[in-house]
């Protein structure tokens, strides 16, 4: 079986959320922050919105495997996490989109908030402790310009 890389259309993100769940169905920690039916649908309508935000944005990016015939099999997003400004807040292409703290999504009854806000916060701690402050992920158009900006070692020269 072929498959085409491509980048999705905003009409793809269900599909790509239904990816994501069954992907995620075997995870425990899933069923704990999305118990119910209920709770998977809010999950899967979120995980979709997540997606166009990501096509949306200039610092995100999905693409997706299809067969063939057209359907979605797998995909991959990402996110270039920006260097914080000095005040310690993220800039406007920082970690949440651009969002600020007070402007992020309540989480309905239908999810467990309970284990999505220590959750969310022990990954944000993970990430910045491997990725630090800077720049994490440049997407350059030519391997000269990307080679140029990567990190050197002061102590190897590479």
């Amino acid at each position: 079986m072929a498959l085409i890389i491509c980048t999705p259309s905003e009409e793809d993100a269900p599909a790509i959320s239904t990816v994501h769940l069954r992907a995620m169905d075997a995870n425990l920690l899933t069923h704990a922050q999305f118990p119910s039916p209920e709770g998977l649908r809010f999950f899967h309508g979120w995980l979709a919105r997540d997606t166009v935000g990501h096509l949306r944005h200039r610092d995100k990016g999905v693409l997706v495997a299809r067969e063939q015939g057209g359907s979605v099999v797998s995909f991959v997003k990402w996110c270039v996490h920006r260097p914080r400004r000095d005040d310690g807040d993220d800039d406007d292409e920082g970690k949440n989109g651009g969002k600020k703290k007070d402007e992020e999504e309540e989480w309905p009854e239908v999810a467990r908030r309970e284990y999505l806000d220590p959750y969310a916060e022990l990954t944000g701690r993970v990430r910045d402790g491997v990725l630090g402050r800077g720049v994490a992920y440049y997407r350059e158009s030519s391997l000269e310009s990307a080679m140029s900006l990567m990190p050197v070692d002061a102590n190897t020269g590479i």
